[in-house]
């Protein structure tokens, strides 16, 4: 079996993840619709630029290549925000702060599952963050509302 006839099916998989379709997917990196076609049918090698376009738009290029997925890199501009931002904080203490105000977030909204199978859950941990509140679809810190859920959902 050679390479592309094992990652065509993931890059296939990739590009539904994103939600993309066979054109989109195509313009994004460069390509036509009918090239992008044939690297899913593994009637031809996408070359290194084509798979760096696609990764820069959020898929996981080590999955495509290895079938490996890639769970603690960014998979798009806004995921990357959220690390960057992470990583500026100061200390594990502020970084644990952080993770307990998303689990929170996800709470309040009613997210009770990550979407990413077989990944554990985030557990707050004790953290000096304490005035962080979810209750009724709304969060709170420090006492002020910063998320409400809407009433019509």
């Amino acid at each position: 079996m050679d390479f592309s006839s094992q990652s065509a099916p993931r890059l296939a998989a990739e590009r539904k993840r994103l939600d993309l379709s066979q054109e989109a997917a195509a313009k994004l990196c460069g390509v036509s619709r009918e090239m992008w076609g044939k690297y899913e049918r593994a009637k031809a090698s996408m070359g290194t630029e084509v798979l760096a376009a696609f990764a820069v738009a959020g898929a996981d290029a080590l999955y495509i290549l290895t079938g490996a997925r890639t769970e603690n890199t960014a998979h798009s501009p806004m995921e990357l925000a959220f690390l960057r931002n992470c990583r500026a904080l100061p200390s594990q203490d502020a970084r644990m702060a952080g993770l307990n105000i998303l689990v929170e977030l996800r709470k309040a909204l009613g997210i009770t599952e990550l979407p990413i199978p077989h990944q554990q859950q985030a557990q707050p941990a004790a953290s000096s963050v304490k005035s962080v509140k979810a209750s009724g679809g709304s969060l709170a810190i420090g006492g002020k509302v910063v998320v409400k859920k809407s009433s019509g959902e």
